[in-house]
């Protein structure tokens, strides 16, 4: 991955015996949400039911759309 990237700080605790999990991605400014999630499903080893449960969300509390783009 070259170019830019925006850094992801995400917490994750869709797994109770595991804990809290928190991930940082490096995401390059061209993907978008769809692909983040993709790569937070791949890291954390999400099964089908938690990764399709998966928002996110701004800071401010805005819900992103997978079409999104970073």
């Amino acid at each position: 991955m070259s170019g830019r990237k925006l850094r992801v700080i995400v917490q994750i605790s869709a797994h109770a015996e595991q804990g809290l999990t928190r991930l940082a991605i490096p995401v390059p400014l061209t993907e978008t949400i769809a692909q983040l999630e993709s790569e937070i499903v791949r890291r954390s080893n999400l099964d089908e039911e938690h990764a399709s449960r998966l928002k996110l969300y701004l800071i401010d509390g805005s819900l992103l759309f997978s079409e999104d783009t970073i």
